[in-house]
């Protein structure tokens, strides 16, 4: 497997409003514009479809946006490396890789236009953490001490990364780098080696997970943990000996996957202290097995996962997840939740557009959407911007939270 863990375009959107592109030209229902790639809008179309490109390969995956509408990610470039990007105001932009490396790979971004990820000369492991500034120079983040390699995942506003990092056994640590210093945040449970952190928000609380087993990914039991202050907790699980927490909002609330008791795989959202099933786009099981050789889930092979299947990969502040499912013939799709609801992105971009999304990797503040899809037969890198009309429709008729379920974390 090589994971691949893996614009102000709109100058208004953050108010949700009518809005112009960097032309002045005004975009809103039934608008189309070409920045980069193609975009198209429908009236009564629920979100416009950017295609991201390349950096002159054949693939792309976008891993993260901010409130900037910034985009990062990795893309195939024309000698057919994978290097880390900066999509914005429809450029694309290679950002390179470490010296003596051939391959990097940006996995998210601040709303500074810091990028954390890492790089390697295969592709995949062992990887060298890196950090990208918003001028797009990149520095390596060390390891812990005597460890031959780490990653890096996610980053915060205060440039707080997140990741893992082996150490001088040889086990894997979650960490966090503060001004380039590494700190070895340990493991949910002192005879666990792997742990990995996967996302930090403004607070510094940090999710992830944690097993006392070795490998990529590591067998169960895998726990899911919340992190601050030097205290971890145990999110517990959906009946399942496997799962991880992927994404963590200023709320605290945190969303992953877990095995539920009959050992498929569905999204969870951790919301004060109770972990609730997220469920799945349909009910029937199948034995298609998820490829997710191309998805931004570093380190987290769930494809084995047969029967029903979801995965959540991130929480925006408004309580929106994205992710992906199966839907009944055993097709990957990007999807959202909202309130209890989850819908298949497919079905809100204009028909005819092409596109088959596969997975929605992050959302920010304002609703806009990256991830990857299928286009012209390649997957390349895409940006979901909602419709106003339709995200006002949606604010308006759907209103408090939905009902509450599940299991406490041990």
């Amino acid at each position: 497997m090589r994971p691949i863990e893996r614009i102000t375009l709109l100058c208004a959107l953050a108010a949700l409003a009518s809005a112009c592109d960097s032309d002045k030209r005004l975009v809103g229902p039934g608008a189309s514009i070409a920045a980069s790639g193609e975009v198209a809008l429908a009236q009564g179309e629920g979100y416009a479809v950017t295609d991201l490109g390349t950096l002159g390969g054949a693939h792309s995956t976008a891993c993260g946006n901010n409130d900037r509408g910034q985009v990062t990610g990795a893309a195939a470039t024309a000698t057919g490396q994978l290097h880390t990007f900066l999509w914005q105001e429809g450029v694309m932009t290679d950002l390179g890789t470490l010296p003596g490396k051939l391959f990097s790979e940006g996995r998210a971004l601040n709303n500074r236009g810091e990028i954390a990820g890492d790089a390697s000369n295969t592709g995949g492991p062992p990887f060298s953490a890196a950090m990208w500034d918003s001028q797009g120079d990149i520095v390596a983040l060390p390891t812990l001490p005597g460890g031959p390699a780490a990653f890096a995942i996610n980053i915060n506003n205060r440039s707080e990364v997140v990741g893992a990092s082996r150490n001088l056994v040889r086990d894997l640590h979650a960490v966090i780098w503060t001004d380039g210093t590494v700190t070895d945040l340990g493991t949910l449970l002192p005879a666990d080696h792997q742990s990995i952190a996967r996302s930090i928000n403004n607070l510094g609380q940090v999710v992830g997970n944690s097993s006392p087993a070795f490998g990529d990914p590591p067998p169960p039991p895998v726990r899911p943990f919340f992190w601050q202050d030097g205290q971890f907790t145990d999110m517990g699980s959906l009946g399942g000996t496997w799962g991880a927490a992927y994404s963590i909002n200023e709320q605290g609330e945190a969303v992953g996957g877990s095995f539920i008791a009959s050992g498929e795989m569905h999204a969870f959202l951790w919301k004060d202290g109770v972990i609730s099933d997220l469920g799945a786009l349909s009910s029937t099981p199948t034995s298609r097995l998820s490829d997710l050789s191309v998805s931004c889930t570093l380190g987290t092979d769930l494809g084995a996962s047969f029967g029903t299947f979801s995965l959540a990969t991130s929480i925006n502040n408004s309580g929106r997840v994205v992710g992906r499912s199966r839907d009944a013939v055993g097709n990957d799709r990007a999807v959202l939740w909202f309130h209890g609801t989850i819908t298949d992105l497919n079905d809100e971009i204009p028909s005819g557009s092409g596109w088959t999304l596969v997975e929605a990797s992050s959302i920010n503040s304002s609703g806009q959407i990256v991830g990857f899809g299928r286009i012209g037969g390649q997957n390349d890198a895409f940006l979901l911007t909602p419709n106003v009309a339709e995200h006002a429709k949606v604010k308006r008729h759907v209103r408090g939270g939905g009902k509450r379920h599940g299991r406490r974390g041990a």
